[in-house]
């Protein structure tokens, strides 16, 4: 006895690609809502915190970075950058990561900003690196080059 296997259905097929299609739906709009609440308890921790600083060695290298380019330091949110600060608070901020650091569970976002000296066309390049902690809050913020914070 031989089955007989019948082609899918065309409701079946429009069934099908509705639901993945909302299923892709879904998930990416995972990604770009918003963070969670930020917790006065725990932004409070965030700021009394105080961890290592990175050494020079911490920092990823500039070749590594997934916008070669860098940008030009937006000082305002340079100048607003705080510890306890949320993910979407530092994306306001500073724009998004320049290095790949993932998608779940990041710890550091990493940046490179292009100062200009004043000298014509001349700009300086300096890295800057933010720490969240388990909250996703901002921990530590740093700059590679000590003297970078002069640039504000």
């Amino acid at each position: 006895m031989k089955i007989q296997q019948r082609a899918p259905s065309r409701a079946g097929t429009r069934l099908r690609a509705v639901t993945v299609t909302l299923a892709a739906l879904l998930a990416l709009g995972g990604c770009a809502a918003p963070g969670p609440r930020i917790d006065a308890d725990a932004q409070a921790r965030a700021g009394a915190n105080a961890p290592a600083a990175p050494s020079a060695q911490d920092f990823p290298s500039p070749d590594s970075a997934k916008w070669k380019q860098g940008a030009f330091a937006p000082l305002q949110g340079l100048r607003a950058m705080r510890t306890g600060m949320g993910k979407d608070q530092v994306r306001e901020a500073l724009g998004f990561p320049h290095f790949s650091e993932g998608l779940w569970g990041v710890r550091e976002w990493n940046y490179l900003f292009h100062f200009r000296t004043g000298a014509g066309p001349e700009f300086r390049t300096c890295q800057y690196m933010v720490r969240f902690n388990a909250d996703a809050l901002t921990e530590g913020l740093y700059w590679k080059d000590p003297a970078c914070p002069g640039a504000l």
